[in-house]
Formats: C-alpha cells, structure tokens, sequence
C-alpha cells in the first residue's frame, strides 16, 4: 500500500528539458505526471545525482520536488557518486546553497567507499 516513485537524474533533466521544450502534447504530458509523481508518492528515490547536466530547468524542477517534500514531510533517499558539497560548482541558475540545503536537510550519509561497510 505504499507508493515508491523511483527516477534518476538524468531522466528528471530528461523530462525538464522535455517540459520546455517539447510540441509534442503526449509527452509533455508524460513529463507532467512524472513531476507529480515525484512530487506526491509517499517516497521518492532519485538514483545517480551529480551524474546529470545542471541546466535551468533540471534545477528549478529539482528544487521544487525537494522544497514540496521538505514541507509535506515526504522521504527523499538519493544516491550519488560525486560529494554534494560540490554540487555547487555545476549548478548554473538557482542559489547554489538553497538546492544543496533541501538535498542535505534531513539527509544521512552512507560512505560505500568504507571497506568495513562492503
């Protein structure tokens, strides 16, 4: 009875830059219920952040998935590859601080890179 909503990065950047661009009403549609979806299901996972292009769009959209969950008391679990205290350095629109703030509010780390946890 729990709905999960699982997405990557780069399909959120997918479906940004579909948003703003696409003519094409079904996939625009498509791009719309996804961003609902991410917003709405009782937890959303968000695989390989940092490994997506950082544009406008993909940010705006990020931040407003994870301000509505941050206020509607909704999970976010994310993985990713790169630190994201580095985040900031390809971030090119919103403020750098506020998008890693939302991502790290609440957040607890996991280290893979420890050998005692392999």
């Amino acid at each position: 009875g729990i709905r999960l909503v699982w997405t990557s990065a780069m399909r959120l950047h997918t479906e940004a830059a579909i948003h703003l661009r696409s003519r094409d009403r079904v996939l625009m549609q498509q791009a719309r219920e996804h961003f609902a979806d991410c917003m709405q299901a009782a937890y959303l996972v968000i695989d390989d952040l940092g490994n997506n292009e950082w544009c406008p769009a993909f940010e705006s959209q990020l931040f407003a998935i994870l301000d509505h969950r941050k206020n509607h008391r909704l999970p976010v679990l994310w993985s990713s590859n790169a630190n994201p205290e580095q985040f900031h350095l390809n971030i090119t629109s919103v403020n750098p601080a506020a998008l890693i703030g939302r991502l790290l509010d609440g957040t607890n780390t996991l280290d893979f890179t420890d050998r005692e946890l392999l």
